[in-house]
């Protein structure tokens, strides 16, 4: 995802979820987002399952904890069940924290 798709779904999600006017002055909602963008620096890309799961279905790169051991691995998110979907042995651990796919590698022309 690029930082720009970022700030917009940050807009969506936080500023204005509900698709409403911002309740607020152009200069609140300038500093909401610039506030954002400052603390974008040195993100890690992982979004912790406590804070918020995939809108939509998918394939997703997921971090799994099997005790205090994590795990890195793709996994399925359905999301009329609101789960994951582990298979094999994996199926006992628990995802913690997820993000988007990276975009497949394309060669230079």
């Amino acid at each position: 995802m690029s930082d720009r798709d970022e700030i917009y779904d940050y807009i969506k999600r936080e500023i204005n979820p509900y698709g409403r006017p911002f309740k607020g002055t152009a200069f609140e909602f300038g500093v909401k987002i610039m506030d954002y963008i400052k603390n974008m620096s040195g993100k890690s890309g992982w979004i912790p399952v406590s804070e918020r799961l995939p809108e939509t279905s998918g394939t997703y790169l997921v971090t799994c904890s099997e005790g205090k051991i994590l795990h890195s691995t793709y996994a399925k998110f359905q999301c009329k069940l609101k789960g994951w979907n582990l298979t094999g042995t994996r199926s006992y651990w628990r995802v913690v924290a997820w993000m988007p796919l990276p975009e497949p590698y394309k060669e230079d022309d």
